[in-house]
């Protein structure tokens, strides 16, 4: 699924459906389970000739997920893969018995087969979980019909109980990874701008980067894939749900944020990985002073938002002022352009930064941008 240009990895490829970082267990799925469980063994348990309704409790664990999307793709999945695990293990006991060689050939088989169906990796490995189960659970003379159907009631139970009991959309871990996000941008920042601070510093040898840029980039990394997952489960926590009517507006406003994210993250990035290649090094010279340059990205840490809210255009507006005096003192009695061309490609940087975090054309409605303050 894409969302303005972004591809929401985690919603699309149905793979993911049992690791994927928008999968929560929340209270009300942790009930919904338990009561699947319990539900699925009873209806199984009143089936003539099925003594052991293992299945079918399994299947129904398995099925239900946090959301509707989630349960409906996980429950067709793991039934198909139980279904096609139990009946391939079926021909398997009955013909050469309960053996360690049976087990091999269940376990190879199941391997096997599982990797080349169009399915999940979760029902993938069901598959392989049910021939080694029926294997182990002895002679099935009159019982395969009954294992069959104790997968499809799993499967039918989580299913039922998902629509019966939908859960409430996923709103609230986008706006933490938001939070999140944000507070990392701004860390980054403020690192960038004490590796400045430091006057005298050892110099950097040509081949290493400063301490702090490995780190920088792994938070940002982090805060991006876990914003990304997160829209990502808010969009699959509201398709075919009832209780999501009023949310899908606001829903689509979080996933505005994404894409705006990225770029900041970028530029953030960007300005870090100058400051590494420009100051510290021996045999440069940057015509930008450090000191007011770590100045600077202080500032620019401050305009970082959290949740929407107006940007303060005052401080904005003094920033920039503060960007043209140093534009200017930079680029001052140079007769060439290559001599500054790194310090102001970094102004240039810091300069698009600022733009992104306080024109409220460019912001996104969910973080103060001009739909949620009625500016034209």
């Amino acid at each position: 699924m894409t969302v303005r240009g972004v591809d929401l990895t985690d919603l699309s490829p149905v793979s993911h459906l049992l690791n994927a970082p928008s999968r929560r267990l929340t209270w009300l799925t942790v009930v919904k389970a338990s009561l699947a469980v319990a539900v699925a063994w009873q209806v199984a348990s009143a089936l003539p000739g099925d003594v052991a309704p293992v299945f079918a409790p399994i299947v129904a664990l398995m099925t239900v997920q946090s959301s509707l999307y989630g349960t409906f793709a996980q429950g067709f999945q793991t039934v198909a893969g139980n279904i096609i695990g139990v009946a391939l293990a079926t021909g398997l006991v009955n013909t050469v018995g309960r053996t360690a060689l049976a087990l091999f050939v269940a376990t190879f088989v199941g391997l096997a087969v599982s990797k080349r169906l169009p399915i999940g990796s979760g029902a993938r490995g069901q598959v392989t979980f049910s021939m080694i189960l029926v294997v182990g659970l002895g002679p099935t003379s009159g019982y395969a019909t009954a294992r069959l159907l104790d997968c499809a009631i799993g499967g039918a139970i989580g299913i039922v109980l998902a629509l019966l009991i939908p859960e409430r959309p996923q709103v609230g871990p986008v706006h933490s990874a938001i939070e999140t996000w944000a507070r990392g941008l701004r860390e980054s920042l403020r690192e960038t701008a004490t590796a400045l601070s430091v006057e005298d510093g050892a110099p950097v040898p040509a081949a290493e980067q400063h301490p702090f840029i490995d780190g920088m980039l792994h938070r940002l990394r982090a805060a991006d894939e876990g914003l990304t997952a997160a829209v990502a489960g808010a969009f699959e926590s509201i398709q075919f749900n009832p209780r999501a009517r009023r949310q899908r507006a606001k829903v689509q406003e979080l996933a505005d944020v994404l894409p705006w994210s990225r770029r900041l993250s970028l530029q953030v990035q960007a300005i870090a990985l100058g400051v590494d290649a420009l100051y510290d090094r021996a045999s440069l010279q940057p015509r930008l002073d450090r000191r007011v340059l770590s100045q600077l990205l202080l500032a620019a840490s401050g305009l970082v938002p959290d949740r929407s809210g107006a940007p303060d255009q005052a401080v904005a507006a003094e920033l920039r002022t503060a960007l043209g005096r140093t534009l200017g003192e930079a680029t001052a009695h140079q007769a060439s352009v290559a001599v500054v061309l790194d310090s102001v490609s970094l102004l240039g940087r810091l300069d698009h930064l600022l733009v992104e975090l306080t024109d409220t054309s460019l912001l996104p409605v969910a973080m103060g941008g001009e739909a949620a303050t009625g500016t034209g």
